[in-house]
Protein backbone atom coordinates (compact mmCIF):
# COMPACT_ATOMS: atom_id res chain seq x y z
CA UNK A 1 0.00 0.00 0.00
CA UNK A 2 1.36 3.41 -0.75
CA UNK A 3 0.86 5.56 2.27
CA UNK A 4 1.27 9.77 2.24
CA UNK A 5 1.31 11.18 6.05
CA UNK A 6 1.18 14.93 5.85
CA UNK A 7 2.00 17.08 9.13
CA UNK A 8 3.10 20.83 9.42
CA UNK A 9 6.98 19.73 10.89
CA UNK A 10 8.82 17.77 11.91
CA UNK A 11 10.74 19.25 14.56
CA UNK A 12 11.96 17.00 17.22
CA UNK A 13 10.93 19.86 19.82
CA UNK A 14 7.17 19.78 18.67
CA UNK A 15 6.96 16.75 20.67
CA UNK A 16 4.45 13.97 20.86
CA UNK A 17 2.54 14.37 16.72
CA UNK A 18 6.18 14.32 15.51
CA UNK A 19 7.35 11.05 17.11
CA UNK A 20 4.29 9.37 16.57
CA UNK A 21 4.48 10.27 12.59
CA UNK A 22 8.34 8.67 12.60
CA UNK A 23 7.26 5.71 14.85
CA UNK A 24 4.46 4.98 12.66
CA UNK A 25 5.71 5.67 9.17
CA UNK A 26 9.14 4.04 9.87
CA UNK A 27 7.05 0.67 11.17
CA UNK A 28 4.53 0.65 8.04
CA UNK A 29 8.00 0.89 6.28
CA UNK A 30 9.03 -2.38 7.88
CA UNK A 31 5.90 -3.99 7.15
CA UNK A 32 6.22 -3.62 3.32
CA UNK A 33 4.32 -0.50 2.56
CA UNK A 34 5.74 2.36 0.25
CA UNK A 35 5.37 5.20 2.72
CA UNK A 36 6.11 9.09 2.02
CA UNK A 37 6.16 12.32 4.73
CA UNK A 38 5.30 16.10 3.28
CA UNK A 39 6.31 18.66 5.47
CA UNK A 40 8.32 21.56 5.73
CA UNK A 41 11.65 22.49 6.97
CA UNK A 42 10.63 24.13 10.52
CA UNK A 43 13.20 23.87 12.74
CA UNK A 44 14.03 20.83 11.48
CA UNK A 45 17.73 20.15 11.51
CA UNK A 46 19.63 19.32 8.48
CA UNK A 47 21.10 15.75 10.35
CA UNK A 48 17.41 14.67 10.55
CA UNK A 49 16.44 15.00 6.95
CA UNK A 50 15.57 11.95 5.46
CA UNK A 51 15.60 11.41 1.59
CA UNK A 52 12.33 9.44 1.96
CA UNK A 53 10.48 12.47 3.04
CA UNK A 54 9.35 15.69 1.12
CA UNK A 55 10.54 18.96 2.73
CA UNK A 56 9.30 22.37 1.66
CA UNK A 57 10.86 25.31 2.80
CA UNK A 58 8.72 27.09 5.34
CA UNK A 59 8.65 31.01 4.39
CA UNK A 60 5.62 31.98 7.46
CA UNK A 61 6.47 29.92 10.39
CA UNK A 62 3.03 30.79 12.35
CA UNK A 63 0.89 28.92 9.99
CA UNK A 64 3.83 26.42 8.30
CA UNK A 65 3.29 28.40 5.56
CA UNK A 66 5.15 26.81 2.36
CA UNK A 67 4.86 28.33 -1.37
CA UNK A 68 5.81 24.50 -3.09
CA UNK A 69 3.98 22.56 -1.11
CA UNK A 70 0.90 22.85 -2.86
CA UNK A 71 2.30 21.36 -6.00
CA UNK A 72 4.71 18.94 -3.77
CA UNK A 73 1.53 17.51 -2.62
CA UNK A 74 -0.85 17.04 -5.80
CA UNK A 75 1.49 14.44 -7.20
CA UNK A 76 1.67 13.05 -3.79
CA UNK A 77 -1.84 12.66 -3.19
CA UNK A 78 -2.41 11.57 -6.73
CA UNK A 79 -0.09 8.68 -5.74
CA UNK A 80 -1.06 7.89 -2.51
CA UNK A 81 -3.51 4.95 -1.54
CA UNK A 82 -4.60 6.49 1.42
CA UNK A 83 -3.70 9.89 3.30
CA UNK A 84 -3.21 9.92 7.02
CA UNK A 85 -2.94 13.90 8.06
CA UNK A 86 -1.85 15.09 11.66
CA UNK A 87 -2.98 18.24 13.34
CA UNK A 88 -5.75 20.75 12.06
CA UNK A 89 -4.51 24.56 12.16
CA UNK A 90 -1.64 24.77 10.03
CA UNK A 91 -1.44 25.04 6.18
CA UNK A 92 0.17 21.78 5.15
CA UNK A 93 -3.29 20.00 7.01
CA UNK A 94 -5.61 22.54 4.95
CA UNK A 95 -4.16 22.01 1.51
CA UNK A 96 -3.32 17.74 1.83
CA UNK A 97 -7.29 17.54 2.87
CA UNK A 98 -8.79 19.81 0.23
CA UNK A 99 -6.62 17.56 -2.42
CA UNK A 100 -7.73 14.32 -0.74
CA UNK A 101 -11.63 15.36 -1.27
CA UNK A 102 -10.47 16.82 -4.52
CA UNK A 103 -9.38 13.46 -5.64
CA UNK A 104 -11.30 11.26 -3.45
CA UNK A 105 -9.00 9.44 -1.67
CA UNK A 106 -9.10 7.57 1.75
CA UNK A 107 -8.29 10.11 4.69
CA UNK A 108 -7.65 10.20 8.12
CA UNK A 109 -7.02 13.46 10.06
CA UNK A 110 -5.35 13.14 13.60
CA UNK A 111 -6.30 16.17 15.49
CA UNK A 112 -3.97 15.61 17.98
CA UNK A 113 -5.72 16.98 21.01
CA UNK A 114 -6.98 20.29 19.10
CA UNK A 115 -10.61 19.34 18.92
CA UNK A 116 -10.46 18.67 22.33
CA UNK A 117 -12.50 21.72 24.22
CA UNK A 118 -9.40 23.18 26.42
CA UNK A 119 -7.65 23.36 23.21
CA UNK A 120 -10.44 25.06 21.11
CA UNK A 121 -10.53 27.86 24.48
CA UNK A 122 -6.74 28.67 23.48
CA UNK A 123 -6.71 31.74 21.06
CA UNK A 124 -10.85 31.34 20.90
CA UNK A 125 -11.62 34.05 18.39
CA UNK A 126 -8.64 32.74 15.78
CA UNK A 127 -9.55 29.45 15.55
CA UNK A 128 -13.50 29.71 15.74
CA UNK A 129 -12.73 32.20 12.45
CA UNK A 130 -10.30 29.33 10.77
CA UNK A 131 -13.40 26.94 11.62
CA UNK A 132 -16.15 29.00 10.02
CA UNK A 133 -13.56 29.36 6.92
CA UNK A 134 -12.26 25.91 6.55
CA UNK A 135 -14.77 23.40 8.36
CA UNK A 136 -15.91 22.43 5.34
CA UNK A 137 -12.46 21.59 4.09
CA UNK A 138 -11.22 20.02 7.24
CA UNK A 139 -14.57 18.07 8.02
CA UNK A 140 -15.73 16.38 4.60
CA UNK A 141 -17.75 13.25 4.11
CA UNK A 142 -14.47 11.19 3.35
CA UNK A 143 -12.64 12.18 5.70
CA UNK A 144 -12.47 9.85 9.18
CA UNK A 145 -11.08 10.98 12.37
CA UNK A 146 -7.74 9.55 14.13
CA UNK A 147 -8.30 9.77 17.65
CA UNK A 148 -5.57 8.35 20.41
CA UNK A 149 -7.85 7.26 23.25
CA UNK A 150 -11.50 6.88 24.06
CA UNK A 151 -11.35 9.92 26.18
CA UNK A 152 -9.89 11.93 23.38
CA UNK A 153 -12.68 10.74 20.93
CA UNK A 154 -15.88 11.35 24.13
CA UNK A 155 -14.45 15.22 24.59
CA UNK A 156 -13.50 16.21 20.65
CA UNK A 157 -16.02 18.11 19.27
CA UNK A 158 -16.89 18.02 15.57
CA UNK A 159 -19.79 18.12 13.02
CA UNK A 160 -21.99 15.06 13.43
CA UNK A 161 -21.88 12.27 10.62
CA UNK A 162 -17.99 12.52 10.58
CA UNK A 163 -16.14 8.94 11.87
CA UNK A 164 -13.89 8.41 14.00
CA UNK A 165 -11.59 5.24 15.15
CA UNK A 166 -9.43 4.97 18.40
CA UNK A 167 -5.94 3.98 17.49
CA UNK A 168 -3.50 4.68 20.10
CA UNK A 169 -0.10 5.43 19.87
CA UNK A 170 3.69 3.48 19.96
CA UNK A 171 7.03 3.65 21.62
CA UNK A 172 10.39 3.61 19.29
CA UNK A 173 11.35 -0.20 20.33
CA UNK A 174 14.63 1.55 22.46
CA UNK A 175 11.92 2.47 25.11
CA UNK A 176 11.85 -1.17 25.89
CA UNK A 177 15.63 -1.81 26.94
CA UNK A 178 15.83 -3.56 30.41
CA UNK A 179 15.25 -2.01 33.39
CA UNK A 180 18.79 -1.19 34.38
CA UNK A 181 19.93 0.39 31.46
CA UNK A 182 20.38 4.16 33.80
CA UNK A 183 24.12 4.69 32.45
CA UNK A 184 23.00 6.76 29.93
CA UNK A 185 21.31 9.64 31.71
CA UNK A 186 23.90 9.35 34.59
CA UNK A 187 27.18 9.37 32.62
CA UNK A 188 25.45 13.10 31.84
CA UNK A 189 24.32 13.74 35.25
CA UNK A 190 26.50 12.24 37.61
CA UNK A 191 25.42 14.40 40.44
CA UNK A 192 21.93 12.56 40.58
CA UNK A 193 23.45 8.96 40.59
CA UNK A 194 22.55 8.59 44.14
CA UNK A 195 19.93 11.05 44.61
CA UNK A 196 15.80 9.62 44.42
CA UNK A 197 14.81 11.79 41.11
CA UNK A 198 10.99 12.73 40.82
CA UNK A 199 10.75 13.77 37.01
CA UNK A 200 9.04 15.96 35.05
CA UNK A 201 9.78 15.02 31.25
CA UNK A 202 8.14 16.63 28.37
CA UNK A 203 7.81 20.09 26.22
CA UNK A 204 8.09 22.40 29.39
CA UNK A 205 5.27 24.25 28.77
CA UNK A 206 2.49 26.20 30.67
CA UNK A 207 0.31 23.77 29.86
CA UNK A 208 1.98 20.59 31.35
CA UNK A 209 2.05 22.88 34.43
CA UNK A 210 5.82 22.47 35.52
CA UNK A 211 5.03 24.81 37.87
CA UNK A 212 2.26 22.59 39.69
CA UNK A 213 5.17 19.97 39.54
CA UNK A 214 7.99 22.14 41.34
CA UNK A 215 5.58 23.58 44.17
CA UNK A 216 4.62 20.11 44.96
CA UNK A 217 8.22 19.55 45.13
CA UNK A 218 8.80 22.46 47.73
CA UNK A 219 6.08 21.22 49.53
CA UNK A 220 7.88 17.85 50.61
CA UNK A 221 11.46 18.90 50.05
CA UNK A 222 12.07 19.18 53.57
CA UNK A 223 11.20 16.08 54.40
CA UNK A 224 13.04 14.30 52.26
CA UNK A 225 16.56 15.93 51.32
CA UNK A 226 18.22 13.24 49.17
CA UNK A 227 15.05 13.42 46.90
CA UNK A 228 15.56 15.84 43.64
CA UNK A 229 13.32 17.13 40.60
CA UNK A 230 14.38 16.88 37.38
CA UNK A 231 13.12 19.16 34.69
CA UNK A 232 13.89 17.73 31.20
CA UNK A 233 12.33 18.70 28.16
CA UNK A 234 12.44 21.65 25.42
CA UNK A 235 11.65 25.15 26.68
CA UNK A 236 11.04 28.96 25.77
CA UNK A 237 13.64 30.74 27.38
CA UNK A 238 11.60 33.00 29.02
CA UNK A 239 9.40 30.70 30.54
CA UNK A 240 12.41 28.81 31.57
CA UNK A 241 13.45 32.50 33.73
CA UNK A 242 9.86 32.25 34.82
CA UNK A 243 9.98 28.56 36.26
CA UNK A 244 14.16 29.75 37.75
CA UNK A 245 12.42 32.62 39.44
CA UNK A 246 10.01 29.96 41.59
CA UNK A 247 12.08 27.85 41.93
CA UNK A 248 14.55 30.26 44.16
CA UNK A 249 11.49 31.97 45.39
CA UNK A 250 10.54 28.33 47.20
CA UNK A 251 14.11 28.02 48.19
CA UNK A 252 14.95 24.59 46.42
CA UNK A 253 17.27 26.07 43.65
CA UNK A 254 19.85 23.72 44.89
CA UNK A 255 17.73 20.28 44.23
CA UNK A 256 15.43 21.41 41.30
CA UNK A 257 17.59 20.39 37.79
CA UNK A 258 16.56 22.02 34.14
CA UNK A 259 18.31 19.89 31.70
CA UNK A 260 17.07 20.66 28.33
CA UNK A 261 16.18 18.48 26.09
CA UNK A 262 17.13 14.62 26.10
CA UNK A 263 17.39 11.84 23.46
CA UNK A 264 18.40 8.53 22.90
CA UNK A 265 20.04 6.93 25.86
CA UNK A 266 19.85 9.51 28.16
CA UNK A 267 16.09 10.24 27.74
CA UNK A 268 15.23 6.41 28.40
CA UNK A 269 17.91 6.19 31.23
CA UNK A 270 15.95 9.09 32.91
CA UNK A 271 12.91 7.19 32.89
CA UNK A 272 14.60 4.54 34.82
CA UNK A 273 16.78 6.56 36.95
CA UNK A 274 13.97 7.91 38.54
CA UNK A 275 11.51 7.16 41.52
CA UNK A 276 8.07 8.37 39.82
CA UNK A 277 6.61 10.55 36.66
CA UNK A 278 4.78 13.52 37.13
CA UNK A 279 2.60 15.21 34.44
CA UNK A 280 -0.31 17.44 35.76
CA UNK A 281 -0.74 18.77 32.50
CA UNK A 282 -4.14 20.93 31.33
CA UNK A 283 -4.86 18.46 28.48
CA UNK A 284 -2.84 15.67 26.99
CA UNK A 285 -4.73 13.62 24.65
CA UNK A 286 -2.88 10.21 24.63
CA UNK A 287 0.45 11.60 26.87
CA UNK A 288 3.64 9.90 24.96
CA UNK A 289 5.91 10.58 27.68
CA UNK A 290 3.94 8.76 30.07
CA UNK A 291 3.89 5.96 27.67
CA UNK A 292 7.73 6.07 27.60
CA UNK A 293 7.69 6.39 31.51
CA UNK A 294 5.67 3.44 31.93
CA UNK A 295 7.78 1.73 29.13
CA UNK A 296 10.63 2.56 31.65
CA UNK A 297 9.32 0.64 34.99
CA UNK A 298 8.53 4.05 36.50
CA UNK A 299 5.29 4.81 38.34
CA UNK A 300 3.82 7.66 36.77
CA UNK A 301 1.79 10.80 39.00
CA UNK A 302 -1.00 12.14 35.88
CA UNK A 303 -3.65 14.57 35.69
CA UNK A 304 -7.27 13.56 35.16
CA UNK A 305 -6.44 15.72 31.81
CA UNK A 306 -3.78 13.12 30.47
CA UNK A 307 -6.45 10.87 28.17
CA UNK A 308 -3.98 8.00 28.66
CA UNK A 309 -5.16 8.01 32.37
CA UNK A 310 -7.76 5.21 32.15
CA UNK A 311 -5.00 2.46 31.36
CA UNK A 312 -3.07 3.98 33.96
CA UNK A 313 -5.68 3.48 36.53
CA UNK A 314 -6.60 0.20 35.26
CA UNK A 315 -3.47 -0.57 34.74
CA UNK A 316 -2.43 -0.23 38.48
CA UNK A 317 0.76 1.90 36.88
CA UNK A 318 0.06 5.16 38.77
CA UNK A 319 -1.74 7.98 40.36
CA UNK A 320 -4.56 10.09 38.56
CA UNK A 321 -5.06 13.33 40.55
CA UNK A 322 -6.38 16.66 40.17
CA UNK A 323 -3.57 19.46 39.03
CA UNK A 324 -3.89 21.33 42.25
CA UNK A 325 0.14 20.94 43.79
CA UNK A 326 -1.23 19.26 46.79
CA UNK A 327 -2.48 16.55 45.24
CA UNK A 328 0.14 16.32 43.23
CA UNK A 329 2.34 16.30 46.35
CA UNK A 330 0.33 14.08 47.96
CA UNK A 331 1.22 11.10 45.47
CA UNK A 332 4.87 11.88 45.78
CA UNK A 333 4.86 11.28 49.56
CA UNK A 334 3.08 8.23 48.71
CA UNK A 335 5.25 6.64 46.34
CA UNK A 336 8.41 7.69 48.66
CA UNK A 337 6.79 6.38 51.82
CA UNK A 338 6.39 3.25 49.70
CA UNK A 339 9.33 2.23 48.17
CA UNK A 340 8.03 -1.73 47.33
CA UNK A 341 4.67 -0.69 45.80
CA UNK A 342 6.48 1.98 43.58
CA UNK A 343 8.75 -0.56 42.23
CA UNK A 344 5.64 -2.60 42.09
CA UNK A 345 3.40 0.16 40.17
CA UNK A 346 6.25 0.67 37.64
CA UNK A 347 6.29 -3.25 36.85
CA UNK A 348 2.83 -3.19 35.96
CA UNK A 349 2.94 0.37 33.93
CA UNK A 350 6.02 -2.22 31.98
CA UNK A 351 3.43 -4.80 31.95
CA UNK A 352 0.89 -2.11 30.31
CA UNK A 353 3.31 -0.43 27.73
CA UNK A 354 4.52 -3.82 26.14
CA UNK A 355 0.68 -4.72 25.77
CA UNK A 356 -0.54 -1.43 23.97
CA UNK A 357 2.37 0.34 22.86
CA UNK A 358 4.13 -1.90 20.32
CA UNK A 359 3.83 0.20 16.95
CA UNK A 360 3.68 -3.14 15.00
CA UNK A 361 0.26 -3.79 16.32
CA UNK A 362 -0.85 -0.40 16.13
CA UNK A 363 0.45 -0.08 12.65
CA UNK A 364 -1.23 -3.42 11.70
CA UNK A 365 -4.30 -1.93 13.14
CA UNK A 366 -4.43 0.89 11.16
CA UNK A 367 -3.71 -0.56 7.72
CA UNK A 368 -7.03 -2.18 8.15
CA UNK A 369 -8.41 0.98 8.47
CA UNK A 370 -7.03 2.22 5.50
CA UNK A 371 -8.11 -0.87 3.59
CA UNK A 372 -11.54 -0.57 4.89
CA UNK A 373 -11.53 3.67 3.30
CA UNK A 374 -10.10 2.80 0.49
CA UNK A 375 -12.87 0.25 -0.21
CA UNK A 376 -15.80 2.91 0.53
CA UNK A 377 -13.88 4.97 -1.70
CA UNK A 378 -13.82 2.21 -4.52
CA UNK A 379 -17.71 1.50 -3.88
CA UNK A 380 -18.52 5.11 -4.50
CA UNK A 381 -16.65 5.46 -7.72
CA UNK A 382 -18.41 2.00 -8.96
CA UNK A 383 -21.25 2.14 -11.30
CA UNK A 384 -24.62 1.27 -9.58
Amino acid sequence: MKILHVISDLSPKTGGPVSAVLGLSETQRELGHEVRIATTDYRLPAKDRDEANVVCRCTFPFWRYAPSLKGQLTNMVQWADAVHVHTIWEYPTLVALRLARKLNKPCLLRPCGMLDPWSLNQSQLKKRLYMGLFSRDIFFPGVRLHFTTIAEQEKSLYPSGIGSVVIGNGLAESAFVPRDKTEGFFSVFPSLRDKKIILFLGRVHPKKQPDVAIEAFACIADTYPDVYLVIAGPYRAEYRKQLESLVTGMGVEERVLFTGMLSGKALYGAYRAACMYVLPSHQENFGITVAEAMAGYCPVIVSQNVDIKDLVASGNAGKVCATESKDVSDNMRFFLDNPLLAKKTGENGRRVAEGCFRWRQIAERLTLVYESLQKKQYSKRSPM
